[in-house]
């Protein structure tokens, strides 16, 4: 879909500081069995390589449309996180995508649970394509 090459680094565990960083950043609000959220922080050069590859069309600035692409994609990957949680037993419903965007803005996730999974409990992760990274947070 977004017909860009990536490089996926190994997830790994936020620490201490429950800050997410980028320039743009999706966020989807998780209820049901726990209370949780789920963001994923672009660069702002990932982020338009990634909308221009899937428009067809060179995208040079931070705009409606590109932010309404983040709000899709996190919609997404949430999905995928709830099927995969659902799995384990775990059902979650999952809130409209808010998207914030300002360089360097932070994103503090305000819940603790405890997941089984911890492939996704309290990770992060880092993707790198050849114009930026995308990060993604569960907390």
């Amino acid at each position: 879909m977004a017909f860009t090459e990536t490089q996926v680094g190994k997830p790994f565990f936020k620490g201490k500081t429950p800050l997410s960083e980028g320039d743009v950043t999706g966020i989807v609000g998780l209820t049901g069995d726990k209370n949780g959220s789920l963001a994923v922080s672009f660069s702002e050069a990932a982020i338009l390589q990634v909308v221009s590859n899937m428009f067809g069309e060179a995208c040079k600035e931070m705009n409606d449309d590109v932010r309404d692409a983040v709000g899709e994609i996190t919609n997404m990957i949430c999905g995928d996180a709830r099927r995969i949680l659902a799995e384990q037993g775990y059902q979650f419903q999952a809130a409209i995508p808010t998207v914030i965007d300002g360089k360097g803005h932070k994103i503090c996730h305000a819940f603790r649970w405890p997941c089984p999974d911890d492939s996704l409990h309290r990770r992060r992760g880092r993707v790198k394509c050849l114009s930026g990274s995308v990060s993604y947070r569960v907390g």
